[in-house]
């Protein structure tokens, strides 16, 4: 498989552990990266810009986005990713 630009590679492991059903969601994070979308929403959003702590805009709306491409219907839903042993950045 090619290797895209994020720091991150696709690896094969002979045991049976750490397998995901989730594993085609650091494609979209690929693309996410590829458009510049972080840079974009941190650029228009302003709903945390004074925070000094906590989450940024951009990661609260892109690990939403994944919750929803993993199947996700709430926030609670997070978990999902959260638990699956594959899905490890």
């Amino acid at each position: 498989m090619t290797q895209g630009i994020l720091p991150f590679k696709y690896e094969e492991e002979k045991r049976g552990v750490g397998l995901t059903a989730l594993g085609g969601l650091p494609l979209y994070l690929d693309l996410i990266h590829a458009m510049g979308l972080r840079d974009s929403i941190e650029k228009h959003m302003k709903i945390g810009a004074n925070k000094k702590q906590g989450f940024t805009d951009s990661e609260v709306i892109i690990s939403l986005m994944m919750l929803n491409l993993a199947g996700g219907e709430s926030g609670e839903d997070m978990r999902i990713l959260e638990e699956d042993e594959g899905w490890v950045l």
